[in-house]
């Protein structure tokens, strides 16, 4: 049987799991957005930042569990930083409104780059032995 601990550091208790689903529901929507709202220009200020988190998102989604929990934390987090800054942008054009789904998908991020974060960094503890 393992510890809390090592169960934390391999993922088994569902956080990577978690982290993939999310990673998919968050990255596949983006991507299908940039074509259909015919936002695939340089010009468009989004469009690289989004190419790029949906990229670190899908990948750390397939990876095996032990390199995941990493870079999903790194996707989530640069996830969280591009998608709030999309939420201000829509402040700034006075439609906050319009961009509540928008906010709920950065803080859907910024709690799972919390949780993944805080996996990583749970202390290892060896089995006695």
């Amino acid at each position: 049987m393992s510890s809390p601990a090592t169960t934390a550091r391999t993922g088994t208790n569902g956080t990577v799991l978690a982290g993939r689903i999310v990673a998919i529901a968050v990255a596949v929507p983006t991507f299908v957005t940039l074509f259909l709202r015919d936002n695939v220009t340089i010009g468009n200020l989004f469009f690289v930042p989004d190419v790029l988190l949906c990229a670190i998102l899908v990948v750390g989604a397939f990876l095996p569990a032990r390199r995941a929990g990493a870079v999903l934390a790194f996707g989530f987090t640069f996830a969280a930083g591009v998608i709030t800054t999309a939420v201000f942008d829509y402040v700034a054009r006075d439609s906050f409104g319009e961009g509540l789904p928008t906010l709920v998908v950065a803080l859907a991020c910024l709690v799972m780059a919390v949780l993944l974060i805080a996996r990583l960094t749970a202390p290892r503890v060896r089995p006695a032995g």
